[in-house]
């Protein structure tokens, strides 16, 4: 159920109140929030959400708030309210709610004209939850005519594809209903495409400990995840060679940054190696990957590239 400025603010619920700026750094606070409220709360509980602050959406806050609203729907049966306000006099906020409706995150809510009719941009890969089972499936159809159109290369774009791989791999590993939420964004002006992917299972450090029996912080179960050979392979059919394979085909050469939240740590890998290892108090749900990846860097296209037909 949504609902516009004022109506939902005669009745009584949670409120959650989003950041002006949206991105893999304030998202983790907001899903923690959400996350807590979910926990404790009854089944068929509402939760508002204020989006009247937000200027700025990045697909890390885009993915990471679609899939805590999916998750609490389907856990317990949440009911989610949005307050936005359609007259708005801050332009910066008329276009991150104009920008959300068009990458579909209304209308994953059955809401798809909550504020403006969705027109899908060239430069948007659209948002979607997609199972273990049908990844093959959504790079052909979506993700490589996407990036063939975004770079104007006729190209199999094996190193992002092995990536996406690997997170469903690690999505199957660990993850009860094995979708994850997946979305991209292409900035032509900055050379950049990111996708971000999401899902709420139990978290690789979970995965990893449980397997291993290793007793370290959370960041540092995800960095022993990323080693060679290493993968907690809970479910048979996950033959995928581990989350190193990202580190090795997607980073290096300064290729793409990958920067992986899971429980409570946190890892950013550039050009094969790990730069910044973190771990928090509070555990974010599940796990979080954001792909940055240069479009300029010649290493990202593959030798064999297919030639037109003449």
């Amino acid at each position: 159920m949504f609902a516009q400025y004022g109506e939902v603010e005669r009745r009584r619920m949670y409120e959650i109140k989003l950041p002006r700026q949206l991105n893999k750094n304030s998202i983790r606070d907001v899903i923690i929030s959400f996350r807590n409220y979910v926990d404790s709360c009854v089944t068929g509980s509402e939760i508002t959400i204020d989006m009247r602050g937000i200027t700025f959406i990045e697909p890390a806050g885009v993915i990471a708030l679609s899939n805590i609203i999916q998750w609490a729907r389907k856990n317990k049966n949440v009911h989610v309210n949005f307050i936005i306000d359609t007259s708005s006099k801050d332009s910066r906020n008329i276009n991150a709610m104009e920008y959300l409706s068009d990458c579909s995150f209304f209308a994953n809510f059955n809401q798809a004209d909550i504020f403006k009719v969705p027109r899908l941009r060239q430069t948007t890969l659209e948002l979607k939850e997609v199972g273990t089972t049908k990844i093959n499936q959504w790079k052909q159809s979506d993700l490589m005519t996407w990036l063939q159109s975004r770079t104007g290369r006729r190209n199999e774009f094996s190193s992002i594809c092995v990536a996406i791989d690997e997170i469903f791999n690690n999505i199957s590993d660990h993850s009860q209903e094995h979708i994850g939420s997946i979305f991209g964004q292409h900035y032509p002006n900055l050379d950049r495409i990111i996708i971000a992917v999401s899902d709420f299972g139990i978290g690789i450090p979970a995965s990893i400990k449980r397997k291993f029996e290793l007793d370290r912080p959370d960041n540092e179960l995800i960095e022993h995840a990323l080693k060679e050979g290493i993968s907690s392979q809970s479910v048979p059919q996950n033959r995928g060679a581990g989350l190193s394979n990202i580190m090795k085909t997607l980073t290096r050469n300064n290729i793409g940054e990958v920067t992986i939240i899971s429980n409570c740590g946190k890892v950013v890998i550039i050009d094969n190696n790990v730069v910044e290892s973190t771990s928090f108090e509070e555990s974010y749900p599940g796990t979080f990957f954001e792909l940055i990846i240069d479009v300029s860097n010649e290493h990202l296209y593959d030798i064999e590239e297919e030639e037109e037909f003449e």
